[in-house]
Parts: structure tokens; sequence; C-alpha cells
């Protein structure tokens, strides 16, 4: 089931419905149990009652209510002043339906509004019976003349959530008849037929009218309903995947978007819930921090997603990941084992003094896509393949621009803010870590989504470090990609590019917002003038703390450019917003490939964390050596880790710091020598079940070569893990 919802007025009950500060901080643990062991015992969401169901209801309603300090905003106070005398507002059109735009949508949103301020203690509308009467009147209008929109989404989850916000609010003073008129409107949410994030929004739906309605069975139902769907999603399903990703809209990572929603509602319900008969089990918590903690929280930085992660919706004015302290402060305060990793995320998240940093590697092989973090930076890759969709559709006018978001994307960020409003000035075909084909022609929209066209898309991880490769077909553009995540150095290869058309062909190093100067190996103590400008020859490059460096021998026919420069856009160019110019200093670095380019490589190295300086010294001593990078096989080894990353797109050989691999199929190697100990990563990039497939070959203590023995009994793993990596250790004789 698609969830198609509206852009300019998200119902409030979706974005600022988290518990305060007041309210969590007496939610009580549950309750202990002799039966188990003294620890915390969740009930199951049966044999509800009164008191559990009024528990709940007051939790909802204390949630929807401002914090304290609360003042009422003048607009609202207007929203009461032009309110006309049957509860209506001149200006909605409650007869239109544009899915888009739907022009009756502010009508909800300010009814609640008006409960707010006039629920909350000490505002200059709480207390006075005229604004109940307007209250009961505006809610009265809408539900008699009872407006729909072509958008299923409003009439099944937007309107209902908000009509269930308002009434609960209302509490009693709502008359019977606007309650019971109110419930009926809420059935329209069907929690049976929905899956993911419109599943919780629908069972949630039901918590409330079941609280409306006083009914507890009703409201059990619908918490076992949620929580049904706190679960690891089968093949093909939406919702948590087996590598703590979340898919919506199909096979397409969502955890930033739909699966950000999924985590706030879900983890709101569950405190809601706690001590009570509707408490979320152990074992369903248990998938709910794993999805949060080894997924969510390897995917931003600071207040922002990864763009990658967020289907459509990073186009989106104020999307942000601000809202995840509270979620995640939430699930802090939940007993649990990995209690303490909750909260050193909620820290994180809130940016407080001392905060433990995130650093490790991780692939999520459902999703195409790596994750790699350091104290002072986060770098990912995104791909797609035959088992994944590169974006999401055209949606309400939305979503024009984002085709190649996943033709082996790199996202860069040391604080998070690098890219904050940069989208309506992208040049959207040279998107950060992407290989492209520059035509003069526009994107065209309802193009945008498409299943990758390969099967060797993957990676390989063994939890700090790793490698992320795709065979990249787009049109009439391939190449072979891949990226090679180490500390201090990130290690970038091309390989194969071809495309027999006369338009150039173009990788992007990065293209993020111009924060302060930028130098070149020309110059290394004079910042670059703005403009744009053709630097091939160039040995290195350093803007805002990344160092982009060109080894040696690696850039042949490639000419390289770079512009810090102001460029022009709009929003309305991404979606159905605002057409008004918008300009922004940006730094743009890129590789031109030329016309016509025929088995053309490139080869870069980012130095996170650099000053200019440093990037001028690991210019000079690259502790990297790249081994190969054709179009079947790439490969590097990290001199200063003993750490060699290979990519077999075909079967072949390797020699990586005297250490000598082979593989018989299509394989991911990743393998580290300490003293006489070996360890070795292997993944399927086609994400298939199958023997290991590789021999390896390590210098022993007479430096005689010995084989790792064993590896010929070794499977890769199968069904929904197939392509997760297989990582062993070994003692060299």
């Amino acid at each position: 089931m698609k969830t198609h919802y509206p852009i300019a007025a998200m119902p409030l009950a979706l974005i600022s419905l988290v518990a305060p500060a007041a309210l969590t901080a007496v939610i009580p643990a549950p309750a202990a149990s002799a039966a188990s062991g003294g620890k915390p015992s969740y009930m199951a969401p049966q044999n509800a009652s009164a008191e559990d169901l009024a528990v709940v209801r007051q939790r909802l309603r204390e949630s929807f209510l401002p914090g304290a300090g609360y003042q009422t905003p003048t607009s609202v106070e207007d929203t009461l002043k032009t309110m006309r005398p049957d509860g209506s507002w001149a200006d909605q059109d409650y007869a239109d339906t544009n899915r888009e735009v739907w022009k009756a949508s502010a009508h909800l949103g300010r009814v609640v509004n008006l409960a707010r301020a006039y629920y909350a203690p000490g505002t200059s509308l709480s207390g006075r019976p005229e604004v109940k009467e307007r209250i009961i009147a505006s809610l009265g209008y809408w539900l008699r003349v009872d407006p729909k929109n072509d958008n299923w989404w409003h009439n099944e989850i937007g309107v209902p959530l908000q009509v269930g916000t308002a009434l609960l609010l209302m509490g009693e003073d709502a008359p019977p008849p606007l309650r019971e008129q109110g419930a009926a409107l809420m059935t329209r949410a069907n929690m049976t037929k929905m899956t993911g994030q419109n599943l919780v929004w629908t069972a949630q739906i039901q918590v409330m009218r079941g609280c409306i309605t006083n009914e507890p069975a009703l409201v059990a139902a619908a918490y076992d309903r949620m929580w049904q769907e706190v679960r690891y999603a089968d093949k093909g399903e939406e919702g948590i995947q087996r590598d703590a990703s979340f898919h919506q809209h199909g096979p397409l990572i969502y955890a930033g978007g739909y699966g950000q929603g999924f985590t706030a509602d879900v983890a709101r319900f569950a405190s809601y819930a706690l001590g009570t008969r509707f408490a979320l089990a152990p074992e369903k918590l248990a998938i709910l921090e794993t999805y949060v903690l080894d997924g969510q929280q390897w995917m931003l930085r600071g207040r922002q997603w990864d763009h990658g992660v967020t289907g459509r919706e990073f186009i989106r004015v104020n999307k942000s990941a601000a809202g995840m302290a509270s979620t995640v402060s939430l699930l802090a305060q939940i007993p649990s084992p990995r209690q303490a990793e909750m909260r050193e995320f909620a820290a994180r998240l809130k940016g407080e003094p001392g905060a433990k940093p995130l650093s490790g590697n991780r692939h999520y092989w459902l999703s195409d896509y790596m994750a790699h973090h350091r104290p002072g930076y986060f770098a990912s890759t995104h791909m797609y393949s035959t088992r994944t969709a590169n974006t999401d559709g055209l949606t309400n006018g939305e979503n024009k621009q984002t085709h190649h978001i996943a033709d082996g994307a790199m996202y860069l960020a040391r604080d998070g803010e690098e890219y904050v409003g940069i989208y309506p000035v992208w040049d959207w075909r040279r998107i950060p870590g992407t290989t492209v084909e520059q035509r003069p022609t526009p994107l065209e929209p309802k193009l945008v989504r498409r299943m990758g066209p390969t099967r060797f898309v993957g990676g390989v991880s063994d939890g700090a470090y790793g490698a992320a490769a795709m065979d990249l077909k787009y049109d009439d553009l391939s190449a072979k990609k891949a990226g090679f995540y180490f500390d201090d150095q990130i290690v970038c290869l091309g390989a194969g590019i071809s495309c027999p058309t006369d338009n150039p062909v173009s990788t992007s190093l990065n293209q993020t917002l111009l924060r302060g100067p930028v130098r070149t190996s020309a110059d290394a103590n004079a910042d670059l003038p703005r403009g744009t400008r053709d630097i091939t020859g160039a040995a290195w490059v350093w803007h805002d703390g990344f160092g982009y460096v060109f080894p040696k021998g690696h850039q042949q026919n490639v000419r390289v450019h770079l512009r810090n420069d102001a460029q022009t856009g709009s929003w309305g160019e991404l979606g159905p917003w605002s057409t008004e110019p918008v300009t922004k200093d940006v730094f743009n670095l890129w590789l031109d490939h030329g016309a016509r380019p025929e088995n053309g490589t490139y080869a870069y190295v980012i130095v996170p964390g650099a000053d200019a300086a440093k990037t001028a010294a690991t210019a000079v001593s690259l502790p990297v050596q790249i081994v190969s990078n054709t179009p079947g096989l790439q490969a590097v080894w990290h001199k200063d880790l003993k750490m060699g990353q290979v990519v077999f797109h075909a079967p072949g050989e390797v020699q990586v710091g005297g250490i000598t691999i082979t593989a018989n199929r299509p394989r991911l190697v990743q393998i580290r020598r300490e003293g006489d100990k070996v360890r070795l990563a292997v993944a399927n990039p086609e994400n298939e079940p199958g023997p290991l497939g590789v021999v390896v070959q390590v210098p022993g203590k007479s430096n005689r070569p010995e084989r790792l023995t064993g590896l010929e009994r070794l499977q890769l793993p199968g069904d929904l893990e197939a392509g997760k990596t297989l990582v062993q250790e070994f003692t060299v004789p």
C-alpha cells in the first residue's frame, strides 16, 4: 500500500505529538514479577481494563498539550477572529479535491491549535467559554460538510488523526453527538489492509478512537495490530528489514522518512502503554531497538539525515532528523539490555557535552547502502540493483529531480549541516559520488523512479571497515564504481566508464554548501578566488574539513573542474512549491570524462577531517596503494592498517600486501593481517548463497606462502541474509 501524504500542511498529530518531559518523567517502569526473575515484565495486550484505557487516554491527551511557558501564537488568535459564525473560514475551499495542495487542509489544523491553546493553562485563550463554543462549532462544521480529497491518505489517515486529536483534547467538553460523528469518521482508518508506517498510523487512530468511545477491547486490538508490525519483514515486504534498514513504497530505503515516523509513533505509543496491559513485549522492544541502534543511528549526522535514506522527503524545505532526539529519549527510558546504548544515542542527538561519538562501518545488504562513521565525520554510499529502487516516484507533484540519487551517491558530513537548504540550487546531474551522462535536456520527472538493471551491487564490512561496489548502468552509460572506507582515507575508484553518445560524462566528488575557503595544490597558502575553473593537473583540493587527493598516474584523459561560486534555482523545480529564485554559494568539484568515453577510469582519495596542510601531506605520502582499477578487478592496499579490499567483478587473482587472493566467482573481499592473525571478510554482491568462493595465501613466519585452510567448507549466508558479510579469523602458521 503506497503512502501519499500532503506536503504543505502535515497534520499536527504527525509532527508534534511527542510526550513532553512532564509526561516521560512520570512514566512508570514495567512491574517486576517473580516469574521474570525480578526483571521488568511486559504484559501482552489482552484482558484490557477501563483503568488501562484511562492511563493511555490521559497520557495521550497530555502529549497533545503544549509544554510549560507556552503562549498563544498570534496566528492562533487570528484564526479565532476570522472564523465565520458557522465554524468555517473564508480562505478554505471545502469543495477542493486537489491532491497536491488541498485548499481545505488548514481547517482541522486550526481546530487542533485552538484546542491546544484553550486547554493549556495560563494562555490568553484558556478557559474562555466562547473559545470552547467556537472549537465545537468548527469541528462540527467539518464533520457536517465532510470534505474529501482525491488522495486517499487525507481521507483515511490525515483527517482521522486530526479529528481524533481534537476530540481527545476536548474530552467531556465535546457533546456526545460530536464525539459519535468524529468516532464514526475515524473508522475510515482501516488497520487491516496497511503495512509499515501506514499501518502504525491507522492503528494509532484506532487506539485514539477506543479512548474516545471508552472501548478497552478496541484499544487492545489496535495496540496488538500496531505491535504486530514491529517485526522483521519477509521477502518483498515493507517495514523493518533483516539488516535493520526500513522499506516503504516497495524495496526502497526510507529509514529517514516513513521509517522516522514509524519509530516516532511506535515509541510514543509504547511510552503511553508502559505499565498497562497494552505494553510492548520484550521481544518486540528488541526488534525496535535493533532497528534504531543498528539502523537509523548509522544514517544521520547531527540533526540531519543522509539524504539517501529519506526517499523523496529530503527535498522538503524543513526536513531534518531533529525529532529523533525526543523519540530516542523516550526509548532510552524503557529498561532493556540495550538501554545504555539508547541513552548514548539520545545524548548525541541532543548534543550533550561528552556524548560518545559513533565509529564503525555498516553495510545494509537489503537496501544497497553502506554507512561509515568516525568521530570526526560520516560518509556513505547509496546504490540500487535489480533488488531495490533508486528513489520514490513523482508523487503529488513532488520529487522531480532525484533520478541519480542512488547512482553510487556519496554523502559526506562533519556536522550534518553541509547540504541543508542546498537542494533548490543543486545540479542534479552532479550529485556527490555519482557518474552521470550530462544530457542537454531537463530530467523527466515522470521517469524519476526505476529498479536497478544490474545484480552486482553490494558491500563487504567487518563492522569497522568496509567497501561498497556497484555495476552502474543508466540508459547509455555504464561504469564499475567502488568506494573503500578506512579511518583517515576513503578511496574512490571508477573503471569501464563507457557511453556511446555525444554528451559528456562527469563524476562528481562533491557538491555542497560553500563554507569557508577553498585551496588547491597550485598555492597551498592562498584561498582560491570565486569562480569556475579547470584545475587539471592539481594534486589536491581542500574545502571545509575534507581533502580531495588525485593520485599520480590515475587521472589519464580526465579533466578536473572546480566551481566555488553562487548557484541559483528554486524549490518549485523540485515540487509544488515557490518558484521564487533561490541563490546559494556552492562548492562543486567534478571530473570530466568527455564525450564518448570508452573504458574510462578515475581515482581519487577523500581525506576527512583534514586541513589544507594535512591534505598536502597525504598527497605526498599516500598510505593507500591502488593495486588495480579495471572493469574486472578493483583493489587497494592500506599500508598502515595492513588491510586489503578487493572487488572481483569477475573471477580473478590479485596480490595485496604480499597476500594472494583468488576468487572463482564475483566476490567482495576484505583482509587484514595483524601479526599471525588474519581477519577475512567476504560477501556476494549478487545477494545469493553459495560457497565462499575464494582462496587466500598469506606469507607465513618463514615468508613462504601459507594457504588459509577450511575456506572451501565455508558457505555464504542465504535467504534474507544473502549479501551479508561472512567474517572469519585465522592464525597463520
